[in-house]
């Protein structure tokens, strides 16, 4: 086998590293090319059906250090990979990761089910709210928390089985 090969360093060997164009602020393509572990914790949210803490995504993929999985967190949400959900402490893949965008989540508090929205539209009239006030707004997050409609169908003692699971 080829030195490049075994080495990861092709662009199109994605089984050990991901290479992912995103759209910059900029409008420059700029390709960004993520390490083994930011694959890894990548390719775990993207097939979860809910968020994960740091640790549980440390356990789940057999990860010996917190750290390690903390800093891949951190560089895949500054990428825009990865969105950090405020109310759980948790982390689910961004749906729209090529795109500059302001997520916002509907949280069903019985089953756990996460959705992304666009917020931009709500944020836009937030931010023109501080700014009226002499604000400056350095983050913002928006979660909606509630039911979603598979749990309000539900019979109460059902869904509180369902959410213990």
């Amino acid at each position: 086998m080829p030195a490049s090969k075994s080495q990861g360093s092709k662009r199109n060997d994605l089984p050990k590293y991901w290479t992912i164009s995103r759209q910059k602020h900029s409008a420059m393509e700029q390709e960004t090319i993520l390490n083994k572990t930011e694959t890894q914790v990548l390719r775990y949210l993207k097939r979860a059906t809910k968020p994960f803490g740091a640790y549980e995504i440390k356990n789940a993929l057999g990860i010996r250090h917190p750290i390690t999985v903390y800093r891949a967190l951190e560089r895949l949400a500054r990428l825009g990979f990865v969105h950090r959900l405020e109310s759980q402490n948790a982390f689910i893949a961004c749906h729209v990761p090529n795109k500059t965008h302001y997520a916002g989540f509907i949280v069903c508090r019985d089953c756990g089910t996460v959705t992304e929205i666009d917020t931009e539209a709500a944020l836009s009239k937030l931010q023109m709210q501080a700014r009226d006030r002499n604000f400056e707004v350095e983050k913002s997050t928006i979660e909606l928390i509630g039911r979603c409609n598979k749990c309000h169908d539900r019979p109460m003692a059902r869904r509180s089985a369902t959410r213990r699971q």
